[in-house]
């Protein structure tokens, strides 16, 4: 049979296709599975030794008003391959680039029904086109598709041609599509070692978009070659000789090896820094330039040291993953843990933490020849200051006793005074201090006693309840977490939940889709709860904590270098907008009933 008259079956269920509209892509991952396809295959064919390849893999995407070209220069589709190809789900035998025989599909269904594939082999067979037109194919109720032969090109490789896309593409939606891609991308086409093997290329609207090198990021650019560091009472101790902080790493997770390096950075940067970057097969799968993969669990928070100086290059080689590649699937929090078992990582995230950067610039720091130094230093340390608290309590222990003898009888007269006179005389000694008494007296008791200000969001189980009334148990469980955070220690994070509960409350109550400002909704529900407009004051003491919440939590999310000191306020806020809250709940399920 001649290839003008040869079919291919492009079944099951002509309805299949139409289900691939809906599935998981962004732009960035459906136009990856057709540079998955070709890279996968330009590799296996030089593995292979196939003649008359490339030395560099190109691959050009051109977006245009109502069409997409996805043209290379690679091995081409042969003709006794293409049933194979256009077979969905039919999977290759062993894991990789491209391993779920339905991208190229997936991808050019999710796009539009109106698609053209054309091929020109590498090992000089008859190119051929095909074109898929599902609307055609299922009005007519066909389900085989005709070869047709087309004339040769200079060159080997595959065109994709996507028509009337339903997707829409600007220019910024182009070039963030565009800087994604070179990332993910960034170990074939940048990387010095090994040789780049892959040449990416957009263009929109004819006007090809610059590239970016993704081998150059801050952290990464030059290692941190320095001794072991110690931070300990706001001073810090060098230990020892200086150090290459870089190292590879291997270990087993699902029974699939793990590979790659650990870093810290010369630089730090808490914009710049991507965290840890988790491969599989050479292609980015998590830890972007716009999307961090600093586990808190692992490195901390934003507000401490170690997140933007440690750096990590991991490879997860045949680790399951989304059908649409987006995302790994297996259990986070049993990686990070068998991370954290590794001495190496804990070693060079404690690094990053103790080391501080202005005090090595500045040459103020202590030096170390060994550890066994720096510990004897630290006892002889702690000794004297033992001995200089003791002195101390032994110093208080005297004044307090010499106090309390000459004052046992003033005592006694005074239990024969009435309450009048005891609280007159004490207004008069409170007036009677004065700066002279204050900096040269020694503290007594009640100057001992600290002031105790709540660490934590005090727990209120009347919210917890409303909020459980609404049936959603991602709310009373989120408001639960939110009143374990330390307020002191993790600012940051406390303002972020707080500002998130708040917002995901809304989302829920809101019955106008528009209404977008936090800010907004609760002050329109503060003018129900109190709609008498004199009570201006009793309004003011909501507003501002919903304001506060609003302008911090979304600046702690979305801003690299804004900081929180603290969030003790935090727990007098929600005290005091608990009312405010559950009325906005009951509100809501009375218009439900």
């Amino acid at each position: 049979m001649g290839l003008e008259q040869k079919k291919i079956d492009v079944s099951p269920d002509m309805q299949f296709y139409t289900l691939l509209d809906s599935y998981p892509y962004t732009v960035k991952n459906a136009l990856s599975e057709y540079i998955d396809n070709a890279l996968e295959a330009y590799r296996t064919a030089k593995k292979n030794l196939i003649q008359n390849l490339p030395k560099i893999l190109t691959i050009t995407i051109s977006i245009k008003k109502n069409r997409i070209i996805i043209n290379d220069n690679g091995t081409g589709i042969a003709e006794s391959d293409i049933q194979r190809a256009m077979k969905p789900a039919l999977k290759p035998k062993e894991q990789s680039l491209s391993e779920f025989g339905i991208g190229m599909k997936a991808a050019s269904f999710w796009f539009g029904q109106k698609w053209t594939l054309n091929s020109y082999p590498v090992d000089g067979t008859q190119p051929f086109s095909l074109k898929f037109d599902l609307n055609e194919l299922l009005k007519k109720g066909l389900h085989e598709i005709p070869l047709n032969p087309i004339t040769n090109r200079s060159y080997s490789g595959v065109e994709i041609i996507l028509e009337n896309y339903k997707r829409e593409i600007d220019e910024n939606h182009a070039k963030r599509i565009w800087k994604e891609l070179q990332e993910t991308y960034q170990l074939f086409c940048s990387r010095k070692d090994p040789q780049p093997i892959l040449n990416l290329i957009l263009q929109y609207n004819d006007k090809t978009l610059e590239k970016e090198d993704f081998s150059k990021i801050t952290v990464t650019n030059e290692s941190l070659i320095f001794p072991v560091c110690k931070y300990h009472k706001k001073c810090l101790y060098v230990i020892g000789e200086n150090i290459e902080w870089k190292k590879n790493i291997e270990f087993e997770f699902n029974n699939k090896k793990v590979y790659g390096f650990i870093s810290l950075g010369k630089k730090s940067s808490q914009t710049e820094n991507p965290g840890l970057r988790l491969f599989r097969f050479g292609r980015l799968i998590k830890g972007t330039s716009e999307a961090h993969y600093r586990p808190t669990n692992l490195v901390g928070t934003s507000n401490k040291h170690a997140p933007s100086r440690f750096y990590a290059e991991l490879h997860l080689d045949g680790q399951e993953i989304s059908n649409s590649k987006g995302e790994f699937i297996f259990d986070e929090y049993l990686f990070l843990d068998k991370l954290k078992n590794i001495p190496e990582v804990m070693k060079f995230i404690e690094q990053a933490e103790n080391y501080r950067s202005k005090l090595v610039l500045n040459n103020d720091y202590k030096k170390f020849e060994t550890y066994e130094k720096y510990e004897e230093f630290l006892k002889r340390t702690n000794t004297i200051t033992k001995k200089n608290n003791s002195q101390y309590k032994d110093k208080l222990q005297y004044k307090q006793d010499i106090t309390f003898s000459t004052r046992q009888d003033d005592t006694n007269i005074q239990l024969d005074f009435t309450q009048e006179t005891k609280d007159s005389n004490n207004k008069s000694n409170i007036n009677n201090i004065n700066s002279d008494n204050l900096s040269n007296s020694e503290p007594n008791n009640d100057s001992l006693k600290e002031i105790q200000i709540a660490d934590h969001i005090e727990y209120s189980e009347a919210l917890y309840q409303n909020l459980e009334k609404l049936g959603v148990s991602k709310l009373p469980k989120f408001y639960f977490s939110l009143c374990k955070i330390s307020l002191s220690k993790d600012p940051l994070v406390a303002y972020v939940c707080a500002w998130s509960i708040l917002e995901s409350l809304k989302n829920l109550l809101s019955d106008n889709t528009q209404q977008s400002d936090l800010s907004a909704f609760y002050k329109n529900k503060l003018s129900k709860m109190i709609p008498n407009k004199s009570d201006k004051n009793d309004k003011k003491k909501y507003e501002v904590p919903i304001t506060e919440i609003h302008h911090k939590g979304n600046l702690c999310k979305h801003d690299g270098e804004y900081e929180i000191i603290n969030a003790l306020q935090l727990n007098n806020d929600f005290r005091i907008l608990e009312r405010l809250l559950i009325f906005c709940i009951n509100e809501k399920l009375n218009q439900s009933k």
